[in-house]
């Protein structure tokens, strides 16, 4: 065989595992690009959700807080009610002490009366009999 005989299809053969490393090459290059891809994807959904799971919990405190400011909102109310109550109440209880107090009065004042009415009757039988007694003697 000549040189070329042998050199040609050994140059074939390097030519094409050549092009065979290069197709291995490019299929691995191209696995790898989208490898990356998907971990870039992968990575961005990881923040979206991550994103999103803090936004749930910031609206779950705003909730908590408006529910905590209006539970103290309505014990406040509560309370204003309760305290509106103590002083009808006590208004109540005041009215009813001056109705008392004006009765009380009310009676003393008519035994007052009735002892000046008295004194007069007695005072007046008094004289009465002292006229009859001047008139007689």
């Amino acid at each position: 065989k000549s040189m070329s005989d042998v050199v040609m299809p050994l140059g074939e053969t390097i030519s094409g595992n050549a092009k065979k490393v290069q197709e291995v090459e490019g299929e691995w290059k191209d696995a790898y690009t989208e490898f990356q891809m998907d971990s870039m994807e992968e990575e961005r959904e990881e923040q979206e959700l991550l994103k999103e799971e803090r936004l749930e919990r910031t609206e779950e405190e705003k909730l908590e807080q408006e529910m905590l400011m209006a539970e103290r909102e309505a014990q406040s109310l509560q309370m204003d009610v309760e305290e509106q109550k103590v002083n009808r109440a006590e208004r109540a209880a005041q009215s009813e002490i001056q109705v008392l107090e004006r009765e009380e009065r009310a009676k003393k004042i008519k035994q007052a009366l009735r002892q000046q009415v008295r004194q007069a009757k007695a005072e007046l039988k008094r004289e009465q009999a002292a006229t009859a007694k001047a008139r007689d003697a």
